[in-house]
């Protein structure tokens, strides 16, 4: 009969948390904040030969054992640490592996989105502008990335873009002039939540002079030998003209009174 034992007291090799299927989404790959809310634990550089038992606690909480599969369900701070024990009964705990869930997307502030002074037009506060390099901003919370989209185009404009602490406005500053059409402006938090696009949060440049038609007077306005030379004895003629270019719809203008 075997008649042999071993004394083993050595602690195994603990080995560090690893994160599997896991995506460190945001302005860092390698923060642990993140919007990812499902993937596998998993303990790398450990004894071979050793089980593991998985502990996790939620913010200031206790650690509980779980599984190793993550669906994590609501946003916070989850701290992550596993158990190894050997075939002798000693036991090592990996150093903790922290990582902060958020999967809120930022919003920019109702009625917040403006174009200021640079809003010209019938307008101050449609959107629409003739200046090719204008000014926008904005009120959303601290720590954003700012991106403008157009012809489905994306573009990161976080470096062009100031933030005032104290009021919580965000301004971007273009200096390279904008071309004809509609900029949807969105943001991003740490986490790589990213905002939708919106109509509120879009202006448009508009910087093509409008063209329009000959006018003519209508309404029998047009009088004398030619009904159609605009030679009239009428004081207030009615006038009609259409606006040929642009991407907005063809206007009616009439315009009454002396002199016009």
């Amino acid at each position: 009969a075997d008649g042999w034992f071993t004394i083993d007291t050595q602690s195994p090799e603990a080995g560090k948390i690893a994160l599997k299927e896991f995506e460190d989404i945001g302005r860092q790959d390698n923060d642990f904040l993140t919007n990812d809310n499902n993937f596998v634990l998993d303990v790398n550089g450990r004894e071979p030969f050793t089980s593991v038992t998985f502990q996790r606690k939620f913010d200031d909480g206790d650690f509980e054992e779980l599984l190793k599969n993550q669906e994590i369900k609501s946003d916070g701070v989850y701290t992550y640490r596993a158990i190894l024990k050997d075939s002798a009964g000693n036991s090592s705990i990996t150093p903790n592996q922290i990582v902060t869930i958020e999967t809120v997307d930022p919003v920019i502030t109702e009625n917040s989105f403006s174009l200021g002074t640079d809003d010209t037009g019938v307008s101050n506060q449609d959107l629409i502008t003739k200046i090719i390099n204008p000014s926008v901003d904005f009120k959303s919370e601290a720590g954003l990335r700012v991106f403008v989209t157009h012809n489905l185009e994306i573009e990161d404009v976080t470096s062009a873009t100031t933030f005032n602490a104290e009021t919580g406005i965000y301004t971007i500053a273009f200096l390279d002039d904008l071309a004809d059409g509609s900029y949807h402006v969105t943001i991003e938090d740490d986490a790589g939540n990213h905002s939708d696009i919106t109509q509120k949060s879009t202006f448009v440049v508009d910087a093509t002079p409008p063209e329009f038609s000959p006018i003519r007077l209508i309404a029998n306005t047009d009088q004398g030998t030619n009904i159609d030379d605009r030679y009239t004895a009428v004081v207030k003629p009615v006038v009609k003209f259409d606006k040929l270019n642009g991407d907005r719809p063809n206007i009616w203008s009439y315009i009454h009174g002396p002199g016009h």
